[in-house]
């Protein structure tokens, strides 16, 4: 994502604060510019607000990795999260380790 070959169009989120805070910026090393917030940050701070990516085609994804707002003023970052992924943008499961029975969630 960082590099811009995934499209804005292929990012989108549950919620945003506002147009300054959309889920394009949740792009990693995203620079704060004036009004222009140094990521995403959602509407409310809850556990159903998520982050889609499509990756457009049945993609190997071999890491995951998140930073806090990039911003000299708001300290913002999640606690935890878990993957999930999709073959058809509907139905979701929860990505598990070989051999267990529940849903990883990464604590950060």
């Amino acid at each position: 994502m960082e590099s811009g070959t995934i499209s804005d169009a292929q990012i989108t989120a549950s919620s945003r604060m506002n147009n300054n805070s959309t889920p394009r910026q949740a792009r990693l090393n995203f620079i704060e510019q004036g009004i222009r917030q140094g990521g995403w940050s959602s509407l409310k701070n809850d556990r159903n607000q998520w982050l889609q990516v499509d990756l457009g085609s049945h993609t190997t994804v071999t890491g995951v990795a998140t930073q806090g707002r990039n911003s000299t003023k708001w300290r913002q970052w999640i606690a935890a999260f878990t993957l999930q992924f999709s073959f058809d943008g509907v139905i979701f499961q929860s990505y598990k380790e070989p051999g267990k029975m529940s849903a990883k969630v990464k604590r950060l």
